[in-house]
């Protein structure tokens, strides 16, 4: 089997993405 380009991704996820209804910080229900 052919060994994979990359070992690892990075995924950039945006903060206001994770803001969920709270107007700072990260809303722990919506991460997981």
């Amino acid at each position: 089997m052919k060994k994979p380009k990359y070992k690892r991704i990075l995924l950039k996820i945006s903060g206001e993405a994770l803001l969920g209804d709270k107007s700072f910080g990260i809303d722990h229900q919506i991460v997981k």
